[in-house]
């Protein structure tokens, strides 16, 4: 008994470090991704619909400059159709919102001939989530900053 005993002693230890890394896990915590206001200087919204006619793609992008463009090709900004400003605000709100609603940790993949995507980089980092369908009256918090994007983009454009 006394050679078992010492052996769940000195498991002890191991089985604690065992149980407090996987409580800390990989997943980031609003504790390791603190919520900033400080908009990242690579800040990079691109948005839109892939598949379409020939392969190809619409959408927009939105840098943290304020830059809005309007493109359309077989990849995103291959032609630039429009673009325009938006006031540093709207640039503010959408990444407070991408914050709220931890965007550079979401995993939604669905891919189709025809898809939606949003795709962002921020403080190095990149995402990209995408969607089949679009139900209006459950759409999912990807598709809500989709719209929240779109509308920012379209109200620079003129749109």
């Amino acid at each position: 008994m006394k050679s078992l005993q010492g052996y769940r002693i000195a498991t002890l230890p191991i089985v604690v470090a065992i149980l407090l890394m996987g409580s800390n896990g990989c997943k980031h915590t609003e504790e390791n991704r603190p919520m900033t206001s400080e908009v990242p200087s690579d800040l990079k919204i691109i948005f839109g619909q892939q598949g379409t006619f020939a392969g190809r793609g619409m959408g927009y992008s939105i840098a943290g400059s304020g830059e809005v463009l309007r493109w359309e090709g077989k990849y995103p900004e291959e032609n630039i159709e429009a673009s325009a400003v938006t006031d540093s605000g709207h640039i503010q709100s959408l990444w407070q919102r991408a914050q709220e609603i931890d965007f550079l940790e979401m995993r939604d993949q669905s891919m189709s001939t025809v898809h939606y995507f949003v795709t962002m980089t921020a403080n190095g980092e990149s995402r990209r989530v995408t969607w089949v369908e679009r139900n209006e009256e459950s759409l999912t918090q990807a598709q809500e900053f989709y719209e929240e994007c779109r509308a920012v983009a379209m109200s620079a454009l003129g749109e």
